[in-house]
């Protein structure tokens, strides 16, 4: 049974409509909220604030299109579950309320088994997504303070000194003090591009249409990314020596933006981690319809418990050893492995090695 606190509007022009709703809601006791138009409909979805929206299309003045599209643009209902009912039944005119954000859409008449369902459906994916970022806030209030605090400190540090004593510091002092405000600057700025990036991924995660639209067409050539990412990666370190790397030539099913960024995150998590002079190992092998990629340090490693709790924010053992970052790069590189269909899975022996393995779908005859 439902809880009487899960509150459903419902907008409808006709009357019968919108008492034979009222009917299948109460049996399962929802509270009902009722609008007569649209623009009702938009005054009490405002003022209510309902768990979920059930709304015809075809109506005066409004239409069901219109109340969602200014509902999505309203910070306060933008993300309240919103099921079409009309007798509107084309592919067409299902696609058209699809994308512009419906979560679903039935057809008059309709049952009760199917509308519950519906409703059931999607309230409980809304509170999937919203557990999701619950965690996130949780884990964002222990690692995000600190690493916004250090690169705003140094900005604001800095940026006195030159308001203070402009008059008297010297050409060359101006220019250490510009870089060091730059190098925060950039700091700052691929923290909240990271954020900005993970919570993308978390949205397109929850919509199937948009996972497929993100592996429709995404080719790209594994080894030529693997490659360049790593020996940019190592000269950075001035680590150069410590490279050995053996990639078999493949396309392989993702974009090449965001292989790059996976490639980048744990190539670099490599190298942070493990100490110069040791060797960063990177193979790539064809296997029938996989791709297998497996980047491997002899740095500190991780326990079970560590590798289970990869996640957003999550950064192990911070204080001992004094490191900066937020923990997002291998949460990025999980989840974009994931989208595009392939698997992550991290194997590491503490205080020796670590193996990072990604398995990724092989295009076997790409389209030149």
């Amino acid at each position: 049974m439902a809880d009487k606190k899960t509150k459903i509007l419902i907008i409808d022009d006709v009357p019968e409509n919108i008492y034979l709703l009222q009917e299948m809601l109460d049996q399962k006791e929802f509270e009902t909220i009722t609008a007569n138009n649209g623009k009702e409909g938009i005054r009490a979805a405002l003022n209510e604030i309902p768990s979920l929206i059930i709304c015809d299309i075809m109506m005066p003045e409004l239409s069901g299109y219109d109340v969602m599209k200014i509902l999505r643009q309203n910070p306060k209902t933008e993300t309240i579950p919103f099921i079409f009912l009309s007798a509107k039944t084309t592919q067409e005119e299902i696609r058209q309320g699809m994308d512009l954000g419906a979560d679903d859409y039935l057809t008059k008449p309709v049952s009760s088994k199917n509308l519950i369902s519906a409703i059931h459906t999607r309230l409980a994916k809304k509170e999937a997504v919203d557990k999701k970022f619950e965690g996130l806030i949780h884990s964002i209030s222990y690692a995000l303070p600190h690493e916004l605090q250090t690169p705003l400190t140094s900005i604001l540090g800095f940026a006195e000194i030159l308001i203070e004593d402009h008059e008297t510091i010297e050409r060359e002092d101006i220019l250490d003090i510009a870089k060091n405000i730059n190098s925060s600057a950039k700091r700052l700025n691929e923290l909240i591009q990271k954020i900005l990036l993970i919570t993308k991924l978390d949205m397109i995660s929850q919509d199937s249409e948009k996972v497929n639209s993100l592996q429709e067409n995404s080719i790209c050539r594994a080894e030529n990314i693997l490659t360049e990412t790593a020996r940019e990666k190592v000269k950075l370190y001035d680590r150069e020596k410590d490279l050995l790397i053996s990639v078999q030539p493949s396309a392989v099913n993702f974009s090449e933006s965001n292989f790059r960024i996976v490639c980048q995150e744990i190539i670099d998590n490599a190298l942070k981690y493990s100490k110069k002079d040791t060797t960063v190992h990177i193979i790539g092998i064809s296997l029938n319809n996989e791709y297998v990629i497996s980047i491997m340090d002899s740095g500190r490693g991780m326990n079970e418990e560590q590798i289970a709790s990869v996640g957003n924010f999550m950064q192990f053992e911070r204080k001992k050893f004094e490191q900066q970052g937020t923990g997002l790069g291998l949460s990025i590189s999980k989840k974009l492995v994931e989208l595009y269909g392939g698997k992550f899975k991290i194997e590491s022996i503490p205080g020796k090695q670590t193996i990072v393995r990604m398995t990724l779908n092989r295009v076997k005859n790409p389209k030149a």
